[in-house]
């Protein structure tokens, strides 16, 4: 069996005997490349998002569980509610809907398909505008037109091979959030079955080079419109051939930012590929207000958000500690060591992150 259970646990007694489950697989609908068996595949990315429509309805119609899943541009969750009663049933239902891969009148189905999403462009995928994704997506080579041009274009040849390759083949990421035990990840492996197909399928992206232009501008028809876009490349390599900062780097200097700007609902984007960040009504970063203490009061915002997520809003905190997993950030570690630094440290790393990011600004074209 060649599926690949990276499982984490982390105990947590909730009211109502409540279990988190959280699935990640590093595949979404703008990376288009993957290596399987040592050779490079690209595929049509709308064929997974055309799976995850499927499934979805499988699920609220045929299983009557309610199964999220989450296409986003470099990743992918399946995330559930369980018990310590019912968790048995709800691997069995699981299983069936990782395996689940739509039968009948391809044709007719794919209208239906194309219809739901072609008529969605500002809403999908949900939260930002497909213009401002391609400056965030870099890395991903993305392009909302050429995901307009592939959802019309799917083919059953290619939703078959993103079902046997990328949802039942590719290692999954599973983090297991509840008053459980290690006995669970025996159950799991036992109940959501392993693929039969020793692929080893791996997805791959080409990062940025010097060479790269990028855009200054986007432009998007909302009146009124004025936003900054950051991306951060944590995958680009100096000229001695060393990364210029890590994921984790990153990942702290957007959520100070956050804080600094939280009146303003900053957005995140993160996978494997590419972090970048959305900040409504400003067309530039003002750090100049952020002293020790301001600073220091971030941190301790910051720090408190982990002991607030677990306890009150514990899906979200499901998903997002596996899309940071799927990017190789420890939040645990994270909230141990990278926030724990000296003053001194944080704001070295705010100004190498920052002085090493590509800025956009975004405008209205009315």
């Amino acid at each position: 069996m060649s599926k690949k259970y990276d499982v984490l646990i982390q105990p947590f007694e909730y009211a109502k005997d409540r279990i988190y489950i959280t699935f990640g697989y590093n595949f979404g609908f703008s990376l288009k490349h993957y290596q399987v068996n040592g050779e490079i595949y690209q595929i049509n990315p709308a064929s997974i998002l055309f799976l995850a429509f499927y499934k979805k309805k499988f699920a609220q119609e045929k299983l009557g569980k309610i199964i999220e899943i989450s296409v986003n541009p470099g990743n992918t969750t399946i995330s559930f509610v369980s018990t310590s009663k019912k968790i048995i049933e709800d691997f069995k239902k699981l299983n069936q809907f990782i395996l689940f891969n739509p039968e009948g009148e391809f044709e007719e189905m794919k209208k239906i398909f194309v219809e739901e999403y072609l008529t969605k462009e500002n809403e999908f995928p949900n939260i930002f505008n497909l213009s401002i994704l391609e400056f965030l997506g870099q890395n991903k080579r993305f392009s909302r037109y050429e995901l307009f041009n592939h959802i019309q274009k799917v083919t059953q040849d290619e939703v078959n091979f993103a079902q046997k390759v990328l949802f039942e083949a590719m290692e999954t990421k599973v983090f297991i959030l509840g008053d459980v035990n290690e006995k669970l990840c025996q159950l799991l492996m036992e109940t959501v079955l392993a693929s039969k197909q020793d692929c080893n399928p791996k997805s791959i992206f080409f990062p940025l080079t010097d060479k790269d232009v990028v855009p200054k501008e986007v432009l998007v028809k909302e009146e009124g419109k004025r936003d900054l876009l950051i991306h951060s490349n944590p995958n680009h390599q100096s000229n001695d051939g060393t990364l210029s900062f890590s994921a984790v780097e990153v990942f702290l200097v957007y959520q100070i930012l956050s804080e600094h700007y939280r009146d303003l609902y900053p957005i995140l984007s993160i996978d494997c590929a590419d972090m970048g960040i959305h900040i409504s009504g400003i067309n530039g970063i003002d750090l100049s207000t952020i002293d020790d203490v301001t600073l220091t009061t971030y941190i301790d915002r910051i720090k408190k958000q982990t002991g607030y997520l677990i306890q009150e809003r514990p899906k979200l905190y499901s998903m997002l500690f596996v899309v940071l997993w799927l990017s190789k950030i420890d939040y645990i570690g994270y909230n141990i060591n990278v926030l724990n630094q000296s003053l001194e440290s944080i704001r070295k790393i705010l100004s190498k992150v920052l002085n090493e990011s590509l800025f956009c600004t975004v405008n209205s074209n009315e």
